[in-house]
């Protein structure tokens, strides 16, 4: 069965979130048309097909998601004198979380019920390499 297609994209940040949003609907509202409609709220916008004056079908949403990345070096930054750091735990953390976001990264076709149980384990498992 035919199915709208959804494209997840993550930014660091608030503004850039807002400035991702205002990109992609600045270009796809640039040429005015009467066969789509579109639709932008905080974090998505959505596409849809005009069949008709009273049908319309959704063919894609763009949704924008903040994944703050905060690194804090500063007590790092604050040592002075001759100094080794073994930083390897903290380094292996963040190695975690990149793997996990390349593992991500690119097109999937997630079906059926089992949708929301699996971005709630890629939640879920996110979540627990911030700890």
């Amino acid at each position: 069965m035919p199915s709208s297609e959804t494209t997840i994209i993550t930014t660091t940040t608030i503004q850039a979130k807002h400035q991702t949003l205002s990109t992609i609907y600045s270009n796809l509202t640039i040429e005015p048309t009467t066969i789509y409609s579109i639709t932008r709220d905080s974090n998505t916008i959505k596409i849809f097909h005009n069949i008709s004056p009273d049908l319309k079908v959704l063919i894609r949403t763009y949704i924008v998601l903040v994944l703050p990345i905060q690194i804090d070096l500063s007590s790092l930054n604050s040592f002075t004198g001759n100094l080794t750091f073994h930083l390897d735990d903290t380094i292996l953390a963040v190695e975690k979380i990149l793997f996990n976001l390349q593992s991500l990264q690119g097109h999937r076709q997630i079906n059926g019920a089992n949708s929301n149980a699996v971005f709630t384990a890629i939640k879920n498992s996110l979540a627990k390499e911030m700890e």
